[in-house]
């Protein structure tokens, strides 16, 4: 199955493909990169199972189509973030509201029926490809299907 990247968000590199080049074995630490082992997608129909060839790609559905690499799905997780309020957070982790400029809002990322710690969601935005907890959020968010719910699920595809 075709997984899609990416190159630029807003004029700025990505540099997905590297990162994932470099999980896959392509020493690219060279570039300060740290490897891509995951991403995040909508899987309505549980489509993405353990086992399944992943045909990395840049330019899905255009002329600039290339898939950069191949490999295999190693492991599959839901991944709930939940909206925990703009106040006081009660125990979240504390975020920048894409939407908002400036004003906090509060985030559990749950992961396999557990919460996880800041640096646990540090670490998933990380291997996520992102440089930033914060980075990581923004995207997903401004991502998400239902613009209208706050907290939403995806599923983390590992390879």
């Amino acid at each position: 199955m075709i997984l899609g990247f990416t190159q630029a968000i807003n004029g700025i590199p990505t540099y997905f493909a590297t990162k994932i080049l470099m999980h896959l074995g392509e020493d690219a630490r060279a570039y300060g990169f740290e490897p891509k082992s995951l991403t995040l997608r909508d899987d309505p129909n549980d489509r993405w199972q353990p086992g399944k060839t992943i045909h990395f790609a840049t330019g899905v559905r255009t002329k600039e189509y290339e898939c950069f690499a191949m490999g295999k799905c190693t492991a599959t997780a839901l991944i709930w973030f939940q909206w925990k309020g703009g106040i006081d957070g009660s125990n979240g982790i504390k975020l920048i509201d894409p939407d908002r400029s400036g004003m906090d809002i509060y985030y559990v990322f749950w992961v396999g029926g557990r919460p996880l710690s800041l640096l646990q969601s540090m670490k998933l935005a990380k291997n996520d490809g992102w440089d930033s907890l914060q980075e990581f959020f923004g995207f997903h968010y401004k991502a998400r299907k239902d613009k209208n719910n706050l907290s939403w699920a995806k599923k983390i595809i590992y390879f």
